[in-house]
């Protein structure tokens, strides 16, 4: 069962990593460990938004995970946000999107995520997701 897990995971970050933001091909390639393994840390159902503190506090934790695992690839599966918590406050998610997003590319941290439903649940959530 492990193995089979462990297949499939590796399929989703080659998928992943094949594909940039703007869903155009990279040709970056999956590059294996000397020992032939391949790191994967996933994050799920994270929530931001919900209070500015425990938004910090997630993002600190996420950048201590990627300092001691040093993984090979991050897949952060739904949930990102707690879209109900938006208020209509400006720029909402592009705010939080960012912070998560800056805390990837300051490690230079391959990554790759799937919204859930709680990302849709403001209006334009789809445009402003998409």
């Amino acid at each position: 069962m492990k193995s089979i897990f462990g297949s499939a995971l590796a399929l989703l970050a080659t998928y992943a990593s094949a594909f940039d933001k703007r869903g155009k091909g990279n040709s970056d390639p999956i590059i294996l460990q000397t020992n032939g393994s391949f790191k994967i840390v996933q994050l799920t159902d994270l929530h931001l938004g919900e209070d500015h503190d425990a938004t910090q506090m997630t993002l600190d934790f996420i950048a201590g995970v990627i300092h001691r695992e040093t993984p090979d690839f991050v897949a952060i599966t739904g949930d990102l946000v707690s879209g109900q918590f938006h208020s209509n406050r400006e720029l909402f998610w592009e705010t939080l999107y960012f912070h998560l997003a800056n805390v990837f590319e300051h490690n230079q941290q391959p990554w790759a995520w799937v919204p859930g439903a709680h990302d849709f649940e403001a209006p334009n959530a789809s445009y402003l997701l998409f």
